[in-house]
């Protein structure tokens, strides 16, 4: 009976690995989001093909907040679920074993336990395939966004061939980015179970949308549409970032080194380093997406172990029920039951997490007194 104790910090991790790798999905897709192309008086060649590609490809990209965001606790029920289940099977093979010990090797009672193992299996089964569910939802939103990835990266390398940017230039935007993205990166945390096993109160996952301006006066007017957007997912209990003071007040300093680099490289070499760096967010949303497969398959592999190894039980009972083992079994059988009243509790705390997703993105204030001018 010992396939049946489980590592209950192991199988928490598991589950918090997937959630981190989600969430950095959810941080890219917040980042494409915040993006608005926009019109300009004198675009680069292909600057059309690529708005209408980006237009699409950021449709396919939300899906991840739309559609798998919200299957998220889909997770955590299934190990509370199966946990009810296991504890009431459990105990009742603890009952059977008392019986055994009574009656060796009676068939009636080795019935009786293998009927409450199948339960479990079947149990398990299903779990498994509500995991399978989110595993094909993740593998079909790659499927979508790799396309979208590959056309934009072509359009790009057209882009930047044809108009012969500097790449000394984009050098000096690309610095000011890093930058901003350092700052939020800063400010980004990841669920640990350290976090989850000290929840005093509900718990959120802020995705905050933030990003810097490209502002440039006269016949191109003000354009903050193609305003670089850095996303953010946030564990906290507290406001989003930017409600913070000290937060905005950073931005601004991004903001007027981005005006500085702006006025410095021109408008075609903003453009098209802004692009390359759009272009970017799509590689890495693409191997983010990867990464949480990843993590989800581990998920999915768990419960098809359980599966494995409760059958394995069944296969060999007859042979493992001896005078001499019954008390060994039942020992196993308890520490399984506290294992996995420790794997519920983590599970409880992971399934009251919610999502805030914040529509609007924060900009430094100057950038938004422009807009509004």
């Amino acid at each position: 009976m010992k396939n049946l104790i489980l590592n209950s910090q192991d199988t928490a991790q598991m589950v918090v690995d997937y959630i981190n790798a989600s969430n950095a999905v959810c941080s890219y897709a917040m980042s494409i989001d915040t993006t608005q192309l926009p019109a300009l008086v004198v675009p680069p060649a292909n600057y059309g093909d690529f708005v209408q590609t980006f237009s699409k490809a950021k449709l396919d990209v939300m899906v991840w907040i739309d559609e798998v965001i919200p299957d998220l606790n889909l997770i955590p029920a299934a190990f509370i679920s199966y946990n009810a289940l296991f504890q009431q099977q459990i105990r009742a093979i603890k009952g059977y074993l008392v019986q055994l010990k009574s009656s060796p090797a009676d068939p009636a009672i080795l019935q009786d336990i293998k009927s409450a193992l199948n339960s479990l299996i079947t149990e398990a089964g299903a779990c498994g395939q509500t995991v399978k569910s989110l595993d094909d939802a993740i593998s079909a939103y790659q499927g979508n966004i790799a396309p979208d990835a590959s056309s934009l990266n072509q359009l790009c390398s057209q882009i930047t061939a044809a108009e012969d940017v500097d790449e000394q230039s984009i050098a000096q935007l690309n610095a000011v980015l890093a930058n901003l993205q350092d700052i939020v990166n800063d400010r980004n945390k990841l669920i640990t179970l350290n976090t989850l096993a000290n929840i005093t109160e509900g718990i959120f996952v802020a995705a905050v949308g933030v990003g810097v301006g490209v502002i440039f006066t006269g016949t191109a007017g003000v354009i903050v549409g193609i305003g670089f957007g850095v996303g953010s997912a946030i564990l906290t209990t507290l406001e989003p970032v930017g409600k913070d003071i000290d937060y905005q007040q950073t931005l601004e300093d991004i903001q007027t080194d981005m005006n500085n680099v702006n006025t410095e490289i021109g408008l075609i070499n903003s453009t098209v380093g802004l692009l390359q760096n759009l272009n970017a967010q799509f590689v890495a949303i693409v191997a983010q997406s990867g990464a949480a497969e990843t993590n989800i398959q581990i998920v999915l592999k768990f419960w098809q172990k359980l599966q494995s190894d409760a059958g394995q039980i069944v296969t060999d009972l007859d042979n493992m029920l001896d005078a001499d083992s019954i008390d060994q079994a039942a020992a196993d059988l308890a520490l399984a039951l506290a294992a996995w009243d420790e794997i519920q509790s983590f599970m409880q705390s992971i399934a009251g997490i919610t999502y805030q997703m914040d529509d609007q993105v924060t900009m430094a204030p100057s950038v938004e007194s422009m807009i509004s001018a």
